[in-house]
């Protein structure tokens, strides 16, 4: 797998047409994400040592609780509805969140750990899943395909040790802002040790270069309020806005 360095933000326009040059086919799209630290894995958070082997207990013990605190949620069985509302709250699922928009992605890059190197990510899942799983298309969660991937983490069946790229439904406007795709792992071995250089490439982000792109996305209107297009984010993001613009009479 392949690994570049990015110096400026004009290098991004310039990444993105080879990018698209060296992993895009006709009418496929790329997709991205943005991390913190250059040396993170592409592994979702539900296998990382604070979460592992831990996954069952997770997903039950929050369809248990969130019954009472929510009328709209998935019925009983609707594996792929339970998980992938469990990965939009915040608990650690085996969904890794991908973006179809670079600036997304950057986004995120660019305001997490923002004194460190971090990484951009480019990902090509048509080609993925032609090379791993041995189809030319992006599985629908509910297709037969993959439900045993979704049911695992819920109850006791098997499944290939493998990833998938998967179409997530719009279910939210966050989904729709953040233009959100998904891989599925059932597996701990993280995708960038599995993908090949046809599939996927990382691009280091400095911290000076995530300033600059803060920046560049702000001048674009890619601010916190807009990524997340919630009342909670829009009260924080103008917290941040006038906490230091003191008035004075």
């Amino acid at each position: 797998m392949e690994g570049y360095s990015l110096k400026t933000v004009n290098d991004l326009f310039e990444t993105l047409y080879e990018t698209n040059q060296r992993l895009k086919d006709d009418n496929q799209s790329i997709w991205w994400r943005g991390q913190g630290l250059l040396e993170w894995n592409l592994l979702p958070s539900v296998y990382r040592p604070e979460f592992l082997n831990h996954e069952n207990c997770l997903t039950l013990d929050f369809i248990r609780k969130a019954k009472t605190r929510s009328q709209n949620i998935p019925s009983e069985g609707d594996y792929p509805g339970w998980l992938i509302l469990m990965q939009h709250y915040g608990l650690p699922t085996r969904l890794l969140d991908w973006s179809e928009s670079i600036l997304v992605a950057l986004y995120f890059v660019s305001n997490d750990h923002v004194n460190e190197t971090g990484s951009l990510w480019a990902y090509n899942p048509y080609r993925f899943n032609y090379y791993e799983n041995n189809t030319e298309s992006i599985l629908d969660p509910y297709s037969p395909l993959v439900s045993n991937f979704f049911a695992q983490p819920f109850t006791p069946v098997s499944c290939e040790s493998k990833i998938v790229a998967i179409n997530i439904p719009e279910n939210d406007l966050r989904m729709l802002i953040q233009q959100a795709a998904s891989t599925i792992h059932a597996t701990k071995e993280p995708l960038n040790k599995i993908a090949s250089d046809k599939c996927l490439c990382q691009y280091a982000i400095s911290s000076e270069l995530k300033k600059e792109i803060k920046i560049f996305l702000k001048n674009l209107g890619y601010n916190q309020s807009r990524i997340f297009p919630d009342l909670d984010h829009l009260a924080k993001e103008l917290k941040e806005k006038y906490k230091n613009n003191a008035v004075f009479t």
